[in-house]
């Protein structure tokens, strides 16, 4: 583990990233294990960003932008549909 990287989200990314490794650890389908690679990948990645973001303030400013409209598209999206009631 890297120094310092020991916050709750981190923890939490790694054992998910770990947690799909150890559950796919037997497939033999080549496209499969592929998608899984793939998979990992991005999440390491999302990882990669995420601790650095606040380290260069563009960054964290172009992930707080995203996550507001995120939010707002949500918030509107669940505003939008039908009560199943």
């Amino acid at each position: 583990m890297a120094p310092g990287e020991t916050s709750p989200k981190a923890l939490a990314l790694r054992s998910l990233v770990k947690m799909e490794f150890t559950k796919n650890k037997n497939e033999t389908d080549e496209a499969k294990i592929e998608s899984y690679k793939a998979a990992a990948v991005r999440a390491l990645s999302n990882y990669m960003l995420a601790t650095s973001a606040p380290k260069d303030p563009a960054i964290a400013g172009a992930m707080d932008d995203y996550h507001g409209r995120s939010v707002k598209e949500a918030a509107n999206e669940r505003n939008e549909k039908p009560n199943n009631r």
